[in-house]
């Protein structure tokens, strides 16, 4: 099933939430630190915007959760705003308290060394009626992310109608019984998936599958994150609340024990 990786799960005794359901939510509590976190996105994405726009209009009141209302109000092309300065987070923020505090607690649950892999943290956007999200999917068509760890911290937005979807047990599903629209292959050589509003994604949508594709949506509130296996099926799903749903995407490796 996954070639030459090991997936994460399969290091976990049956009963551990990961290895069972395919992912696990958990209460970080340093709501200080979250706070402090989500202010340093708010003033990156901020500083972007008026970048972006050359208007001041966004204001020192600008919060992430309108963000949708504020690219309206000032005609600001979301999808060209995007494109332009993508979602890699260069900004230090890898190193934040929050972000070590959460591998601490991965890392008791998993009995793991971990880091942030590659250092890399992206974050994700989902306005309220859009068709921002991807479609539902498997990072394990990316071979190389099926040893690692996914974890989505939410900013704003994630309710009970707009968190990140997933579908429990499927991180022990077969290559056979779901299959891609795209093979790796396809997507090396620079073929895309269109989503519903027109963009194009290098992410693979289910082609054909055996089994039942039946969502839950876990509720990860501000504070919380989630573990998923990169092998489990899920997508960003329509946001039907009010406030833009942002989160960060980042994912764990395992470092030997020296």
């Amino acid at each position: 099933m996954s070639g030459k990786y090991m997936p994460f799960h399969e290091l976990l005794h049956e009963e551990h939430l990961l290895n069972y359901f395919g992912y696990q939510v958990f209460r970080h509590g340093n709501m200080e630190s979250f706070y402090d976190l989500k202010e340093k996105f708010t003033n990156h994405l901020k500083d972007k915007l008026i970048s972006f726009s050359g208007d001041t209009k966004v204001g020192d009141s600008f919060k992430i959760e309108k963000y949708h209302k504020v690219i309206n109000e000032n005609n600001i092309d979301h999808d060209a705003f995007i494109k332009k300065y993508g979602r890699d987070l260069d900004i230090g923020i890898e190193t934040h308290p929050f972000l070590l505090e959460l591998i601490e607690i991965a890392e008791k649950s998993t009995k793991q060394n971990l880091r942030i892999f590659r250092n890399n943290i992206e974050f994700r956007v989902v306005r309220p009626g859009s068709n921002d999200n991807n479609p539902m999917h498997r990072d394990h068509w990316f071979p190389y992310f099926t040893p690692l760890l996914n974890i989505y911290l939410p900013l704003s937005g994630s309710y009970f109608n707009s968190s990140l979807a997933v579908v429990p047990f499927s991180h022990k599903w077969t290559d056979q019984e779901i299959v891609p629209t795209l093979s790796y292959d396809d997507i090396l050589t620079g073929k895309k998936t269109l989503k519903e509003n027109g963009v194009e994604t290098s992410v693979p949508k289910i082609k054909e599958t055996s089994k039942d594709i039946v969502m839950h949506r876990p509720d990860v509130l501000e504070g919380d994150f989630m573990l998923f296996s990169p092998m489990s099926v899920h997508g960003g799903g329509n946001n039907e609340g009010f406030d833009t749903r942002f989160s960060f995407e980042i994912r764990l490796e395992i470092v030997p024990w020296d």
